[in-house]
């Protein structure tokens, strides 16, 4: 059965765009996406299934978080940005 699964994470207590709060926000996001019980694969289904909206994350953050779902064979293509939130 086709349908979506929307996962949102919040990291609204920390203001992502200050650099001092880049090591929370990407805990936060690691804890959500990487660490839960069951793994990655536990979101979704297979990671090449995933798609992926990264938004209101700065530059640097959202590359780390991109390189963490690469490794977990989520497609370029696949992986979303916006801006703002």
């Amino acid at each position: 059965e086709a349908g979506v699964n929307f996962t949102p994470i919040y990291t609204e207590v920390y203001d992502p765009e200050l650099k001092e709060n880049e090591a929370e926000v990407l805990g936060l996001l690691d804890q959500a996406l990487f660490l839960r019980e069951g793994g990655f694969a536990s979101l979704a289904g297979p990671a090449s299934d995933v798609t992926v909206l990264i938004a209101g994350a700065s530059g640097e953050l959202a590359s780390k978080v991109t390189k963490k779902l690469f490794a977990k064979g989520v497609e370029h293509e696949r992986i979303l940005f916006c801006d703002f939130f």
